[in-house]
């Protein structure tokens, strides 16, 4: 098993989207809000239409063509319910591949030493087993990532605190696994990503100076090089 790069999983911890965890980025057109909105619409003028057309044209019952147009209405309806159900599936296994990617260079193992100690049990399992919930692994780099952006005293108090003890570890970078560029928004959803991003709704919290970050980095960094040295106050 190769040696697990704590700063280095911390540094992309900082800098990483997690705009790209939501599933809604991979959904096609057709499934989204506003075709939703407009198909039933579409369908309704269509069906009203029709039928006013044939009642004049046929002499058809106005409640036969109804009846008609209700069971094609319901044909249409489960056929669509079935190709969104389907369609979300897709969604979410993309997510759930690129989450697999990020594990794949140990991701959770990295950012453990720096997680709350309520998902420590979580994170440890993710990282030995690999088994989780998309929602799961949002939930975790997201609450950590607030932690360590916007809690950064007590953040860096507790580090300080954690590598007083001899027992634990954190490895400097020792590695180039991660990067800006290892976890980006693919092309194929780029188009649903502008529009969250340029959403009235959205609210990027997590839009620190890049100043920050570093201060941040280089802070625990030197943390991990006095512990090393043994320059740290031992518990």
């Amino acid at each position: 098993m190769k040696q697990v790069d704590h700063m280095a999983a911390l540094k992309l911890l900082l800098d990483i989207d997690t705009t790209v965890f939501k599933e809604e980025l991979y959904y096609p057109w057709f499934i989204q809000k506003p075709a939703i909105i407009g198909l039933s619409v579409a369908w309704l003028l269509f069906a009203s239409g029709s039928i006013m057309l044939l009642a004049t044209l046929t002499k058809t019952s106005l409640l036969v063509l109804i009846l008609i147009f209700s069971v094609l209405t319901f044909a249409l309806v489960a056929g669509y319910a079935g190709l969104v159900k389907t369609q979300i599936g897709h969604a979410k296994s993309k997510v759930l591949n690129l989450m697999m990617r990020l594990e794949k260079q140990y991701f959770m193992k990295g950012i453990q030493p720096f997680v709350p100690a309520d998902q420590q049990t979580a994170v440890k399992r993710i990282a030995k087993d690999k088994t989780f919930t998309p929602k799961e692994y949002t939930s975790i780099t997201l609450s950590t990532q607030s932690r360590v952006l916007f809690n950064t005293e007590s953040f860096i108090k507790e580090i300080e605190r954690m590598l007083a003890d001899p027992d634990i570890k954190i490895t400097p970078n020792t590695s180039t696994d991660f990067d800006e560029n290892t976890f980006r928004v693919p092309q194929s959803a780029r188009k649903n990503y502008d529009k969250i991003k340029n959403s009235s709704t959205f609210n990027d919290v997590f839009t620190i100076p890049p100043e920050a970050k570093k201060a941040i980095l280089v802070k625990v960094h030197d943390l991990v090089n006095q512990a090393a040295l043994g320059k740290l106050p031992m518990l």
